[in-house]
C-alpha cells in the first residue's frame, strides 16, 4: 500500500518537472488520473472551485515597498520555492508585484525542491550574480539554512511574529522587509 502510495506521488512529481502540471485544473486532472478514475470537465471545474489554493496566499504591505525601493538601487531580485507557480503567480499579478521580480525560480525551473542546494543555485545562476554577493530573504530557517550555509549565501530571517525558536538562528532576523534595503547597505 505505502510503496503505491509513493509511486502515485513520485508520478505525480514527475508530471509537474515535465510541464504537464501548469495550473490547478491540471493538478486535479492528474491526481484523479493517477488514483484511477476518469472524470469529466464538470468535476474538474467543481474541485477545482472547492480547493482554489490561490485563497491561502497573501501579500503582506512591506513587500511591495521593499521590492520597488530594491529596483530603484539596481538590486537584482528571484522568488526560489518549492510552490508551483500557478499557485502563487496570480497574487502577484494582481498586486502589481510581478514587474519587480526578475527571476522566479521553482521545481520547474531547478529540477529539484528545497531543500536542495540546486534550486538556489538556479536562483543565482538566472540572476547572473556571484554566490557571495547573494542575500536570501525567508521565513522558514529550518529549511532553508542549511543548504545556503553550504553555498555561502548570505540570509536574512523575516520574523514576522518573533517566534524563531531557541537557540536562536546564527543569521540576521528582522520582523519586516522595511529594514532589508538598509540591511543590503550592510552586508
Amino acid at each position: 500500500m505505502c510503496i503505491d502510495v509513493a509511486a502515485r506521488i513520485f508520478s505525480f512529481f514527475i508530471e509537474y518537472l515535465k510541464g504537464n502540471i501548469r495550473d490547478e485544473e491540471s493538478v486535479y486532472k492528474t491526481v484523479f488520473k493517477l488514483l484511477g478514475y476518469d472524470v469529466n470537465d464538470k468535476i474538474i471545474a467543481i474541485t477545482t472551485s472547492y480547493f482554489h489554493v490561490n485563497e491561502k496566499f497573501r501579500v503582506f504591505g512591506d513587500v511591495k515597498p521593499c521590492l520597488r525601493e530594491l529596483k530603484r538601487k539596481l538590486c537584482k531580485t528571484a522568488i526560489v520555492t518549492s510552490t508551483p507557480r500557478f499557485v502563487f503567480e496570480r497574487i502577484l499579478k494582481e498586486n502589481s508585484i510581478l514587474k519587480y521580480i526578475d527571476a522566479i525560480i521553482t521545481p520547474f525551473e531547478a529540477g529539484v525542491t528545497k531543500p536542495d542546494p540546486r534550486i538556489y543555485l538556479t536562483g543565482v545562476e538566472h540572476l547572473s550574480v556571484p554566490v557571495e554577493d547573494c542575500v536570501y530573504v525567508t521565513d522558514n530557517i529550518y529549511l532553508d539554512s542549511p543548504p545556503l550555509k553550504e553555498l555561502g549565501i548570505k540570509y536574512i530571517l523575516v520574523d514576522r511574529k518573533s517566534r524563531a525558536r531557541k537557540p536562536k538562528p546564527s543569521c540576521t532576523i528582522i520582523s519586516t522587509l522595511k529594514q532589508i534595503p538598509a540591511l543590503l547597505n550592510r552586508m
